[in-house]
């Protein structure tokens, strides 16, 4: 029987994936934070930041509780989306830029979150994973609602 700290490898993996995309994530909302430095959004986005920190760690956490070493670095892709994003930045992307470039940070971890919870329905992890998309979906509805309301 699966346990939080006797966990199969499937769950492992998905664990490793969604710690990648919540370190993604977190760079991400640093960078769009200093984007758009002085902007009462900043505020926002480094919250966001911080609360991908938070649950990459808790992942992490299980994943080491399970003798596994955790990721401790994002994605190739990750680390793409941020160039690109910091590119727009720098050729003069405002506020509704930064914001749809947030959304689209919020799309792929939600997605994420959605794949991980059909896979693993049920696994000890469950509740932790429920929560997380929790957040995330809400932090997606405020950030769509933002840049909505930027046009």
């Amino acid at each position: 029987m699966e346990t939080k700290f006797h966990l199969d490898e499937a769950t492992i993996d998905e664990l490793q994936t969604l710690i990648q995309i919540n370190l993604d994530s977190q760079e991400a909302f640093t960078e769009l934070a200093e984007n758009v430095k002085g902007d009462p959004l900043a505020s926002y986005f480094t919250k966001l930041s911080q609360d991908r920190a938070t649950q990459a760690a808790e992942l992490q956490s299980l994943v080491a509780d399970n003798a596994e070493e955790p990721s401790k670095d994002g994605t190739m892709t990750g680390a793409a989306k941020r160039a690109w994003t910091n590119l727009r930045a720098a050729l003069g992307g405002g506020r509704h830029t930064m914001l749809c470039e947030a959304e689209s940070e919020e799309d792929r971890i939600k997605h994420a979150y959605e794949d991980a919870l059909k896979r693993e329905p049920g696994t000890a992890v469950s509740d932790v994973l429920h929560r997380h998309m929790a957040n995330v979906k809400a932090a997606h509805d405020r950030v769509r609602e933002l840049r909505d309301r930027e046009k």
